[in-house]
């Protein structure tokens, strides 16, 4: 498709570097399309800055975004700074139109022939190297409505599903449909046309991700692990909610409440939990400590509030607690010298 057809159609939003003096090129390209637009942020992987060229041509009909590039060889990331950014998480799918390429997604080299798709989390701290001319059709879905199709559709991060596998070439058509449609047709029948290429997409992956799936729980254990520890240990910080966690290990919210899903609390009902179990051991251990001084320290700023919900886990009011915890030591001091 010729320069001049992208701006033309006034269904979409265009984007070239044509537009701009040849030594803008890049600039335009980081700031307008890269860090506004894509809220991804871009390197020039040709040192030439005046040599760079990208198209970008881009719909959208309520949360669905479909955009069509054409760049020279690029490398992009996605950082805290980025991700803190964005509106909604979401899921990109990459289809390659034009001759293949070479990739490396986080230091892993890949490769994209002609007609395989990627996905990518965009919630997710990564670097994509493109070494080659980037000529794809994007898609862009909320990660919510993938995860109606998927069992935790984050982990489909880096997921390629080639052109030559099962589905591989029914599934390009039907991505190139959608891409045509989108802004022509009425909001119902665009939801039943994504939800049709979802439930496609998903059954083409089934067997392609059995193996994945088991490494990936393998992984939750762990990551689960690991962000029980970092609760415990920063019981203090005032900061410590599910967002600062989720960024301080470079997660997505949700992609932290889905590690809390086997779990039997989530996150904020884990950190009050365990800050409760903390307060009621230091009211058992000290009898001259202040309750409410302690209550503040692990994050209850309102004593009423901390007072109901220490009722409500140990069936005593703070006060009672620390009488009863004090007597039952007192007992126990006065048996063993006894």
């Amino acid at each position: 498709m010729a320069l001049r057809d992208y701006l033309l159609d006034e269904r979409c939003l265009a984007f070239s570097t044509e537009l701009v003096s040849p030594y803008e090129r890049f600039d335009y390209w980081h700031d307008v399309v890269c860090k506004r637009i894509a809220n991804v942020a871009c390197q020039q992987l040709n040192r030439d800055r005046s040599s760079f060229n990208g198209i970008l041509r881009m719909k959208q009909q309520n949360d669905i975004k479909i955009a069509e590039v054409y760049a020279d060889p690029i490398i992009l990331s996605q950082s805290k700074a980025t991700i803190a950014n964005m509106q909604k998480d979401t899921m990109l799918l990459s289809l390659r139109l034009n001759s293949s390429i070479d990739k490396k997604l986080n230091n892993q080299s890949q490769s994209a022939a002609v007609g395989d798709l990627t996905f990518y989390h965009c919630s997710r701290e990564q670097t994509l190297y493109l070494n080659g001319s980037v000529e794809s059709l994007l898609l862009q879905i909320p990660i919510e409505k993938m995860n109606y199709f998927f069992d935790y559709a984050e982990d489909l991060n880096g997921t390629t599903l080639g052109h030559g596998q099962p589905f591989g070439q029914v599934i390009q058509s039907y991505m190139r449909g959608i891409i045509h449609e989108i802004g022509n047709m009425e909001d119902d029948s665009l939801n039943k046309m994504i939800n049709n290429f979802l439930h496609l997409l998903s059954i083409a992956l089934d067997g392609k991700n059995q193996n994945k799936r088991i490494d990936c729980e393998a992984m939750r254990v762990v990551q689960l692990n690991k962000i029980l520890e970092f609760i415990r240990l920063n019981l203090e910080n005032p900061d410590l909610k599910p967002a600062y966690i989720a960024q301080k290990h470079n997660m997505s919210l949700r992609y932290l409440y889905n590690i809390f899903d086997h779990h039997q609390l989530t996150p904020s009902q884990y950190i009050q939990d365990e800050r409760l179990n903390i307060i009621a051991q230091k009211l058992a251990r000290g009898q001259k400590i202040k309750i409410s001084e302690v209550a503040m320290k692990y994050g209850f700023s309102n004593f009423s509030h901390f007072s109901r919900t220490f009722k409500k886990k140990f069936g005593q009011t703070p006060r009672d607690y620390k009488v009863q915890q004090h007597e039952v030591n007192m007992h126990m001091e006065e048996a063993v010298f006894n």
